[in-house]
């Protein structure tokens, strides 16, 4: 993520003076690298499966709701536990079936991660509808505040989705893994709901463009970076006058 990062800043996108990386994840090891794994539909007999193609990416494999509606679309999370505040979280999406309605994304600032009571947002690609959004998610009810229809992804080609977040600002883009400093869609959104919460990896089923899809996705090199905001004008002129007060001291 650092060239994303660092072209977000360059451009303009957000302000800052620094930034470190939190939790980069590989999977070179074939293990999840301490993400915690969840499918919500995994006790009503709908198993969310992870496993490590080649011992050096992340797959998440899972049949459709076709038994029970109620229980609603498929859909499972891999977390990495915060509390991250303002922070870019990517993964690298490498392989996917592109017959099935599916949704993969990354997610910021979550909390209570689970069936009816998941909060906090997910910048996402719906395979259904070909298009990117981010989502503001309350008890698992997902409300979109911020959308770019029209884009498909060719399962010939690598991606990275990128999601940032400072303050209220919301940042969701897509890159070539062939370039990395131009992205070839974004969104944005302002929302104020959630300040901070876990970051992580989100695969389900189109709620509503296809609810009984099943799963089948790959990733690799997921990452969460921890963004230092810039001081505000009021806090430099504060940190100046303090210097200049040591000075006076010291002459």
């Amino acid at each position: 993520l650092g060239d994303v990062y660092k072209r977000q800043v360059a451009t303009g996108l957000f302000v800052t003076t620094d930034g470190f990386s939190a939790v980069a994840i590989d999977f070179n090891d074939g293990t999840n690298g301490g993400l915690l794994e969840e499918g919500f539909l995994t006790p009503f007999g709908l198993p969310f499966v992870y496993s490590f193609p080649g011992g050096n990416t992340y797959q998440m494999i899972a049949p459709g709701n076709t038994i029970n509606s109620a229980f609603g679309p498929q859909r499972g999370v891999s977390s990495a536990s915060g509390p991250f505040s303002s922070a870019t979280v990517g993964v690298d999406l490498v392989d996917w079936d592109n017959a099935l309605g599916q949704v993969i994304g990354v997610s910021l600032r979550t909390k209570e991660a689970g069936l009816g009571t998941s909060d906090g947002y997910i910048f996402s690609y719906s395979m259904a509808t070909g298009s990117i959004a981010i989502n503001r998610i309350d008890d698992e009810v997902p409300t979109n505040i911020g959308s770019f229809p029209g884009l498909t992804l060719d399962p010939l080609n690598d991606y990275q989705l990128v999601f940032t977040g400072i303050g209220s600002n919301l940042v969701g883009e897509v890159f070539n893994l062939n370039d990395l400093l131009n992205p070839i869609a974004s969104v944005t959104a302002n929302d104020s709901a959630y300040t901070e919460g876990d970051a992580g990896i989100v695969a389900n089923a189109d709620f509503f463009a296809a609810p009984e899809s099943g799963i089948d996705v790959t990733l690799d090199n997921f990452r969460v970076d921890v963004v230092v905001p810039e001081p505000s004008a009021a806090v430099l002129v504060a940190l100046g006058a303090l210097g200049l007060i040591s000075r006076r001291q010291r002459t």
